[in-house]
């Protein structure tokens, strides 16, 4: 990129890409604060990416610069921007999930649960019904606690 330049981001089909170059850019960097911060630095979008395998039913919003990988289902959950939910999780419906939160692989998020900004849920964590995580706790286990 030259200098002093900034190129806008368009999507296209799942991926995003400078408009003038090329190669497709894509964020794939799975720790959300690191993704925003190295989007901003490179005077890029982070655009919201969502695999062609999710699988989203009635009720779901997702914020500007979420990732959702593949193998993930769900419903009635409204999902914050800069987040990356990682493969093979599933949300059962009522479900809040912040800013900037890191989701891993195979979670399951049950009914009523609220996960606030900068949080982490371990790969494989199930977080019971109307449980609330606060901001920047990290939670792991079956059921999941913090750690």
């Amino acid at each position: 990129a030259q200098s002093g330049h900034r190129y806008s981001c368009r999507r296209l089909h799942h991926h995003s890409v400078w408009d003038g170059v090329d190669l497709p850019v894509i964020l794939a960097i799975n720790n959300p604060q690191i993704r925003a911060k190295a989007a901003s630095d490179m005077g890029i979008e982070d655009l919201s990416w969502i695999h062609p395998d999710a699988d989203f039913y009635i009720g779901v919003e997702i914020g500007y610069g979420t990732h959702v990988n593949y193998g993930v289902m769900m419903t009635r959950t409204r999902i914050g921007c800069h987040t990356t939910i990682a493969p093979g999780v599933h949300c059962a419906g009522d479900v809040v999930i912040g800013d900037r939160v890191l989701v891993g692989i195979g979670a399951v998020i049950s009914n009523f649960v609220t996960i606030e900004d900068d949080a982490i849920i371990g790969a494989g964590a199930v977080l019971p019904p109307y449980t609330i995580v606060p901001a920047g706790e990290t939670w792991v286990g079956n059921p999941a606690r913090h750690v």
